[in-house]
């Protein structure tokens, strides 16, 4: 199960421990009424953060540097066409290029920043 990955983190990292057990709590939630669709979860930081409580900045971004490099989460940068769907995916800001195409509106377009999301995915292949 999913959710059971968090232990080993939650017992190496006591100091951000109640957070990442809020998130082992609220993923075993999603498995018990859903099952094996807890592998497809996206969410943004801010649903990520509300759900961990993680209190500071600092401190959700301790928890997120350590679902990520722990194999758990991947943290992907999508940039969305204006108004529409993600069309392009990047794993950091670095890799994104100044201008994409849109096949949404079949035109290359500029990326600013109001086109760009951080989100956060249930890593199918984790390390744990």
């Amino acid at each position: 199960m999913f959710s059971e990955k968090f232990s080993p983190l939650i017992k190496a990292f006591p100091q951000e421990a109640d957070a990442l057990r809020r998130l082992a709590n609220h993923f075993a939630d999603i498995e018990r009424e859903e099952g094996e669709n807890v592998l497809q979860v996206i969410m943004p930081p801010g649903r990520l953060y509300d759900i961990s409580q993680a209190g500071s900045t600092a401190h959700f971004a301790k928890v997120t540097t350590i679902l990520v490099e722990s194999g758990l989460f991947e943290r992907k940068v999508v940039v969305r066409s204006p108004g529409g769907p993600a069309i392009h995916e990047y794993d950091n800001w670095f890799d994104c290029p100044l201008e994409v195409y849109d096949p949404v509106r079949d035109v290359t377009m500029e990326v600013t920043d109001s086109d760009l999301e951080t989100l956060y995915r249930v890593a199918k292949n984790g390390k744990n």
